[in-house]
């Protein structure tokens, strides 16, 4: 039987429109060797049974199709270029372990009489043959240029009728073979409307609707709605009443992106039988997705090997600001700390689209993948086996942790887009980033966890107070502080109470001329330069591509806290970015922490009354850490267990 495995992809101007992640394209042929249109080999060999690759495409107007493997071409078919048809071309898949298969076409009116000779001499030559062709059905017209399936268009150069290129890698397997797939797709939203739908009517019209993709019949959607909102919203329900029942909305207890995601697990258990659902896709409300993540997903899913049948698949996360650029693939994470082994590519380039980070296998049990686009089989989600309670933040990382031994794999073209966000401070997010990352070293840290949750409080306490951001020292006190009070105390709380009271600590960055507002004019004219010279010969994507800039502290800059216990110096204001380091602080009155991505600042000044105050928090976090932190080790160890079942989640969300 075939299984489609990945849909040539083409721009689209309501999804991502950078034509060079697709193709390049030249005066007499268009080079389909983008990032999504590059079919990764040695994952493929590692990760699936697949033993016959076959090319199934649909083409008008073009006389050669060329398969390269690498930069080296290994195969040339002759086409018919005046009337639409369809081929089906076997590829070479048994002969190589690594690298990647990608195809380029020669436009017709654009090929010498040379060219075509070569073209049919190397046909003759070809390594794998033509083994069937299909006369396809007719393409509506698009503007002038290629036609890329449906309906999308890359325009050629100096064209007047229209060209067509579509076409998908497919695979020919054993019935036997294929896994039975069924996928719920789990979207958590809080108050997202025009976000929750966009992704509804194009994940409707795009996969739902097109009964000829294997997945569409595959995929039923659950919508968590933390807010309460989404009745309101006529489009919204418009899309979930055309559905057919496929698309279900869940009005719930607002418990976070952890309780949202975990009441959609539930759900989409209790239905687990009636529809044969398999896996659950938990995917971000704001996130944009080409629908082919769900073609290359499921078939992914359904030609797994036995030793990955329970592997979770993580998605690439693409900037929406910057859509060319990947921000990760696959992180790692230890005590405390995300690790990127790349981040921030540009995959518009070849070379870095089949970086070793992207196309090698090895780090399958080592890496976790973020939940803006995560798949995991419901043999490993089950009511014995959810998330942790922790509202937001890192709940990712417990969950990835906690079912690590099982893998992640990762593939080109299984991503989403989503606005930037380490360019920007969301303070309200530190408290969590505190509790709840002490709660997974707790679980899951390696070597001495009582040290490393200690040295992960204090570094965060020690960033806060060498950057004069009292606010934010106290927000890393109460999260130690919770973390304390153990499981029982966490099981207990109302979210969307702690959560107002933890909003309460936050330090609040405010537009740039609120700041300007708060400084004498000289001050306000110097920020103002400094801004000014800060994207002077810059902008996003150069800072974006640019190495993280790190200084290391010198004995001076250790004793005297970053030279709050010396005099300051005479510069007038300072402006900093979270891309510069901390130490950058020293000795300055003022300072303007300024975010790019949002163009928002934050005026903190030296206040040795505050300084002191955070000083004092030291030795408060250590008399709290001697008296409770051993108990508050046993006890998330032995009872963290009890708030992952499907019977207390019930229960926890229920409205009180």
């Amino acid at each position: 039987m075939e299984v489609q495995l990945q849909s040539i992809l083409r721009p689209s101007k309501d999804i991502c429109d950078v034509s060079a992640l697709y193709y390049h394209q030249y005066a007499d042929r268009i080079e389909l060797d983008g990032y999504f249109n590059l079919f990764y080999i040695e994952k493929r060999k590692a990760y699936t049974t697949i033993e016959r690759l076959f090319l199934s495409i649909r083409t008008k107007g073009y006389d050669s199709l060329i398969l390269y493997h690498d930069r080296e071409e290994i195969q040339r078919i002759v086409l018919e270029p005046e009337e639409e048809k369809g081929y089906k071309v076997e590829l070479p898949y048994q002969q190589y372990q690594d690298g990647v298969f990608w195809i380029a076409a020669t436009m017709a009116e654009k090929a010498t009489a040379a060219t075509a000779e070569g073209a049919a001499g190397a046909a003759a030559k070809e390594i794998a043959t033509v083994t069937e062709k299909v006369h396809g059905e007719g393409q509506s017209e698009d503007q002038d240029g290629v036609l890329f399936g449906d309906g999308r268009s890359v325009r050629a150069c100096d064209v007047d009728d229209p060209r067509l290129l579509e076409g998908m890698f497919v695979a020919e397997m054993e019935e036997r073979a294929v896994r039975p797939v069924d996928i719920g797709i789990d979207i958590c939203t809080y108050r997202r409307e025009p976000y929750v739908s966009r992704n509804l009517a194009q994940l409707k019209t795009r996969l739902l609707d097109r009964e000829e993709l294997e997945v569409s019949a595959h995929i039923r959607i659950y919508v968590v709605d933390n807010g309460k909102t989404l009745d309101a919203h006529p489009d919204i329900q418009q899309t979930v009443a055309s559905s057919h029942g496929r698309i279900q909305i869940f009005p719930n207890k607002n418990a976070g992106g952890a309780g949202g995601f975990t009441r959609g697990m539930l759900e989409i258990l209790r239905e687990k039988e009636a529809y044969h659902l398999t896996h659950v896709l938990l995917m971000d409300d704001d996130a944009i997705v080409e629908p082919d993540t769900l073609v290359r997903l499921y078939g992914l899913l359904r030609t797994l090997r036995p030793e990955w049948e329970d592997a979770a698949v993580g998605g690439g996360l693409m900037r929406e600001d910057h859509p060319h650029i990947l921000f990760c693939a696959g992180e790692a994470w230890e005590n405390g700390t995300v690790l990127h082994p790349e981040k921030n590519l540009d995959v518009r380039d070849f070379d870095t689209a089949v970086c070793p980070y992207l196309t090698s296998t090895g780090n399958e049990r080592s890496w976790y993948s973020a939940w803006w686009c995560c798949c995991f089989s419901l043999k490993v989600v089950r009511e014995d086996n959810l998330p942790l309670p922790v509202f937001i933040h890192q709940d990712d990382i417990e969950f990835g942790q906690r079912n690590q031994k099982k893998g992640f794999l990762f593939l080109n073209g299984i991503n989403v887009w989503h606005r930037g966000f380490e360019l920007s401070f969301n303070a309200s997010t530190l408290y969590y980033d505190i509790r709840n990352g002490a709660i997974a070293i707790a679980l899951y840290g390696t070597g001495d966890r009582k040290r490393a949750i200690l040295r992960f409080v204090m570094r965060s306490l020690t960033v806060a107070v060498i950057r004069m951001r009292d606010q934010d020292a106290e927000t890393v006190y109460q999260g130690a502080l919770d973390f304390l009070k153990g499981p029982s105390w966490l099981w207990r709380q109302d979210p969307v109470r702690l959560n107002d009271q933890v909003r309460q600590l936050i330090s609040r960055y405010v537009p740039v001329e609120e700041v300007m507002g708060q400084l004498t004019k000289k001050e306000a004219m110097d920020l103002q330069r400094q801004i000014d010279g800060f994207w002077d010969g810059s902008s996003m994507e150069k800072i974006l591509e640019s190495p993280e800039r790190k200084k290391k502290a010198s004995w001076l800059h250790l004793v005297t806290f970053n030279g709050l216990l010396l005099p300051h110096d005479r510069t007038r204001i300072k402006m900093l970015t979270s891309l510069d380091p901390p130490w950058e602080v020293f000795r300055k009155k003022k300072v303007v922490w300024y975010e790019p991505g949002s163009k928002k600042a934050l005026l903190v000044q030296r206040d040795m009354r505050k300084t002191k105050k955070m000083l004092r928090l030291y030795m408060k976090i250590w008399i709290a850490s001697h008296r409770y932190l051993d108990a508050a080790l046993a006890d998330y160890q032995k009872n963290m267990v009890r708030m992952s079942d499907g019977k207390a989640w019930k229960e926890y969300l229920k409205e009180k």
